[in-house]
């Protein structure tokens, strides 16, 4: 992008695949994906880069590769939904997919806070606590899309919920002269057929939500 043209030209991004609310509404629906992919300067790249390594690294061990990428794709695709309902301006960037991620590992510790006990509760707080900052921050700096951050984090917060893991405890005996028993805490992935109704499910609502907005998007416009 830098090459041809600056990754903050206008031009530039709408010709890489930027959100722009009147080509979605005239059919270029993948203008609702490729945004994920694009960033706008060094730094907005340099940002989410750093949450994604910390996060993206926590939630692919526990969701699995699968999942993982489920939690990304579908946030960053409903946050670009939710920024195309309430905002008319370009946008880029994988701030919904990253704020879904750190949702989707809330929701992980939120349905297995009984197993995780104190540690489950300390980072969970931790987690809350850096969500609030960075919406509050993004509501105080002009250029930062908050409908997307919202829409990234509540579709996380489902879409985690649904795939997240149950960890389990069961007891165990270990090989030694004298029998001993220890408790043994495992992690059991969801069915491969919860994985399939949920991405069954999403495409529909994905159908149904761009086409509810696409009819309303121009009334809109002319409104504000």
């Amino acid at each position: 992008m830098e090459i041809n043209g600056g990754s903050q030209n206008p031009m530039t991004l709408i010709k890489f695949g930027a959100k722009e609310g009147i080509l979605i509404t005239g059919g270029e629906y993948w203008r609702l994906l490729t945004p994920i992919f694009l960033h706008i300067g060094f730094y907005h790249l340099l940002t989410n880069s750093i949450g994604l390594f910390i996060f993206g690294r926590y939630a692919e061990t526990l969701f699995g590769k699968k999942s993982y990428l489920t939690i990304y794709i579908f946030s960053g695709i409903w946050g670009n939904i939710a920024s195309y309902f309430y905002s008319f301006a370009l946008g880029a960037g994988a701030s919904g997919a990253l704020f879904g991620i750190i949702a989707a590992y809330a929701s992980y510790l939120i349905s297995n806070r009984e197993s995780l006990g104190e540690y489950g509760r300390q980072t969970l707080t931790g987690i809350i606590l850096l969500i609030f900052i960075n919406l509050i921050f993004g509501f105080t700096i002009d250029g930062v899309d908050n409908f997307a951050h919202a829409g990234g984090l509540f579709s996380g917060l489902i879409i985690g919920w649904i795939l997240s893991p149950k960890i389990t405890s069961e007891i165990v005996s270990i090989s030694s002269e004298i029998p001993t028993f220890v408790e043994k805490k495992k992690s059991i992935p969801k069915s491969q057929s919860t994985w399939y109704v949920l991405i069954i499910i999403t495409i529909i609502l994905f159908y149904v939500s761009i086409n509810w907005i696409s009819q309303n998007f121009y009334i809109r416009l002319l409104t504000n």
